[in-house]
């Protein structure tokens, strides 16, 4: 018969081997998951980017988006208000054949500025446009993103093309580098389950209309969220292709860490029935740890080396085993294409090290996010409050435009 603390050690042992196995598969499978090369289908598209503040990287994220290999496309770009510090980005721009911009005017109060922007570009679109593509402005896509971004959806039982991000950000900061650590446990989920990602992601515009996700849209904080749901009423399946991911190179400190998780996972309260198994699988981790802790520290005192070493054994193997875990998924991106691979941050000694003693204070952010999350009812979201009402209802309650003063310092920080 096992000792309490001998079922302890095992299951923080099993615990690590569990998400070490989750990782393997992974590496295993997104690889296969790419575009083939689609050059014949390139039907009108508009790509709509809004902007609410100056991301660290905008620009370059609009001069790729300016240079896709796609031979019949726009790109709208709405701008939250005509003080936003993102026009300073866009002067470069200005009389480019393939731009539209525009300042948001139509400011719904029912739902995010994000999703009123988008609600407002798609009713200035043309008719011949026959595919909407999404796009955040922390991606940096590839010149060849739009193609394979459409060309899935040449299939008519495809309804929603979507890809992904992963965070790795050049310098060691404990807040970027844990962002980096729970958004490759996210994007296992992600991928596991199909979810779309509105940062990257494309579908017909007769779909959009058929499913009513412009209204979904009009009165909902998130534009991702509602999309999964109102495509499953035309029975078209959603398409997570493994050369859409991008690399955000953006950096945080730790509290922005938890404000952007936790608004993450309050995304997945309101839109996913996963967010229970989540809820679940934090407090089983946190019970796991603090269970192990103290059993470590009575037995410790009570003169039991051997069995408190053991269990401080099995912690470090979570510590471990998580950080090999989060090695194979950064090898799956660097195994999708070569492109990806070299804005990949190598993974040096020191910043290994950095990792491994920062794990435990990533699940930490990650329960406390959690938390943070279930109990939600106001959400502040790049300087405008929106309060969360039932199911999906949401109201703008802030509504001041985006300050040059907002700005982080640091020309590198996530905003």
């Amino acid at each position: 018969m096992f000792s309490p603390s001998v079922i302890i050690f095992g299951t923080c042992v099993g615990y690590a081997i569990y998400h070490l196995a989750w990782a393997v598969w992974f590496r295993i499978s997104l690889p296969n998951s790419v575009t083939t090369n689609q050059t014949d289908f390139q039907p009108h598209a508009t790509v709509i980017l809004s902007l609410r503040g100056r991301d660290p990287f905008v620009a370059q994220t609009i001069r790729n988006l300016l240079a896709q290999d796609y031979s019949n496309y726009e790109l709208r770009i709405i701008v939250d208000s005509a003080t936003d510090p993102v026009w300073e980005s866009l002067k470069e721009f200005e009389g480019h054949p393939r731009l539209k911009i525009s300042i948001l005017q139509s400011r719904l109060k029912t739902c995010s500025l994000k999703c009123s922007a988008i609600v407002q570009a798609i009713a200035a679109i043309s008719n011949k446009t026959e595919v909407i593509a999404l796009v955040d402005a922390d991606i940096a896509p590839s010149h060849s993103w739009l193609r394979r971004l459409v060309g899935p959806l040449k299939d008519p039982t495809v309804g929603v093309v979507t890809g992904n991000q992963w965070f790795s950000p050049k310098e060691n900061r404990p807040g970027s580098i844990i962002r980096s650590l729970w958004n490759a446990a996210a994007l296992l989920v992600t991928y596991l389950f199909k979810h779309t990602w509105a940062g990257s992601c494309a579908m017909r515009l007769s779909d959009i209309k058929e499913s009513g996700l412009i209204d979904r849209w009009r009165k909902t904080i998130v534009d991702d969220g509602p999309i999964d749901g109102a495509m499953r009423k035309l029975s078209v399946k959603t398409v997570f292709i493994g050369d859409l991911i991008t690399v955000n190179r953006e950096e945080c400190d730790v509290p922005f860490s938890i404000k952007y998780n936790s608004r993450m996972l309050t995304w997945s309260r309101i839109y996913e029935w996963g967010f229970v198994v989540t809820l679940l699988h934090m407090l089983f981790t946190v019970g796991m740890v603090v269970t192990a802790l103290v059993t470590a520290g009575i037995e410790l005192a009570n003169g039991h080396f051997g069995i408190s070493g053991m269990l401080l054994a099995g912690l470090l193997s979570i510590q471990l085993l998580l950080f090999v875990a989060y090695l194979f998924t950064e090898s799956t991106m660097r195994a999708i294409n070569q492109e990806i691979a070299e804005q990949i941050t190598p993974m040096t000694p020191r910043r290994a090290a950095k990792f491994i003693v920062l794990i435990p204070a990533a699940l930490a952010v990650y329960s406390i996010s959690a938390i943070k999350a279930t109990f939600a009812k106001k959400i502040e979201w790049r300087n405008a409050t929106y309060e969360i009402g039932h199911k999906w209802e949401v109201r703008l309650l802030d509504d001041q435009p985006f300050a040059a003063s907002a700005l982080p310092a640091d020309q590198s920080t996530s905003i």
